[in-house]
């Protein structure tokens, strides 16, 4: 599981939940600099890039 922390000021973000729920759940956290929560719209292929990188870093 990959988890993006969005680091802009954003009424939905909660670091601290973020990060309970990665250390929760094994993910891993990455932090997308001037990106909101709806990170995917704002800026796809970097988000793309991110979702691709963890896949390939997962045995198959």
């Amino acid at each position: 599981m990959s988890a993006e922390l969005a680091t802009e000021v954003d009424t939905v973000h909660d670091e601290d939940m973020d990060l309970d729920v990665v250390a929760r759940t094994g993910a891993q956290a990455v932090e997308l600099d001037h990106l909101t929560h709806c990170w995917m719209l704002e800026d796809s292929d970097r988000g793309a890039e991110v979702l691709i990188r963890f896949r390939d870093s997962r045995p198959a």
